[in-house]
């Protein structure tokens, strides 16, 4: 039995007439009218008392009608709600985040999204750049909120650039400069301290080449 059956049933005890149900439903009444007897052949009952003209329903009908528009109601509801997930208005969404490159913009942004979208669950973890890749390989995040993919990731990954900040070299007030203009090369002598790689490779790479560009390698 199909979702078809019941509408044509239904329609046909709501309009009290096979030809209003016809009418209604843009269908011919002779289609409606087999629909109703093939409904009936197959449970074994009569759901219409036949003895008058009108449409009448038996006691049995009364109480398949009464089933029959739960079923469809909840069928309606079913489609609503797939829609309502394909445009991402509920379900859950796992986003992975970098706390120190994100503190600007993402408090904001989630109660934005909260705000718009009430009926979508956040699951917020805070993960390395590296954790997100390995998150991103099992499925466990939808989206993340990191630094710059590394290259080789960048034909898994689609990214966009949502914020940027500068780089800047602190160094200690015994060797303050007296311009506050720095090249990297007068950093050539100094001692670095750096993320580890494995924690934020973009990172590590980027300030590591920019040494290299300059003549130098930087030290730990």
């Amino acid at each position: 039995m199909e979702l078809r059956h019941l509408r044509y049933f239904t329609a046909v005890v709501q309009w009290r007439s096979y030809r209003e149900a016809s009418r209604r439903l843009h269908v011919a009444q002779p289609a409606i009218s087999r629909t109703v007897v093939d409904v009936e052949d197959e449970l074994g009952l009569k759901l219409f008392s036949r003895e008058k003209r009108r449409v009448q329903l038996t006691p049995e009908g009364e109480i398949f009608y009464a089933e029959a528009m739960r079923t469809l109601a909840q069928a309606e509801s079913a489609i609503n709600t797939a829609k309502r997930a394909a445009k991402g208005e509920i379900g859950k969404l796992s986003i992975g985040f970098l706390g120190s490159a994100t503190y600007v913009f993402l408090p904001e942004l989630v109660r934005t999204f909260k705000a718009q979208y009430p009926g979508v669950k956040l699951i917020l973890q805070e993960l390395s750049p590296l954790q997100q890749e390995i998150a991103f390989d099992k499925n466990e995040i939808d989206i993340g909120f990191t630094r710059a993919l590394p290259t080789d990731r960048n034909r898994t990954f689609s990214s966009r650039c949502l914020y940027s900040d500068p780089l800047m070299a602190v160094l200690p007030l015994s060797r303050e400069r007296k311009t506050k203009c720095i090249r990297i090369s007068d950093l050539a002598k100094e001692s670095f301290i750096l993320f580890h790689r494995e924690g934020a490779p973009s990172l590590f790479d980027t300030i590591t080449r920019t040494c290299n560009q300059a003549g130098f390698f930087a030290q730990s």
